[in-house]
């Protein structure tokens, strides 16, 4: 599990460690729970920084976006 832009795995990324920790949880498990931009299927998400700076793109473009870096062969 990474965000798709910046390739940063959740545990690297302070704000999803503090609110998995007040959750007692991992930050992979929070991201699955509570990250608007997760998809279950690419086991992929947007952190907030790199969302924002691609200028809050809606979910079905970002799903696009998450389909088009799988390879071909993890699509099956």
């Amino acid at each position: 599990m990474q965000c798709i832009r910046c390739q940063r795995e959740p545990k690297e990324i302070q704000e999803y460690v503090d609110q998995a920790n007040e959750m007692e949880m991992s930050p992979h498990e929070y991201v699955r729970m509570d990250e608007g931009t997760y998809d279950i299927r690419t086991d992929m998400f947007c952190c907030t920084k790199c969302y924002v700076q691609m200028g809050a793109p809606l979910l079905i473009n970002l799903l696009d976006m998450y389909e088009n870096v799988i390879p071909f062969e993890a699509k099956k």
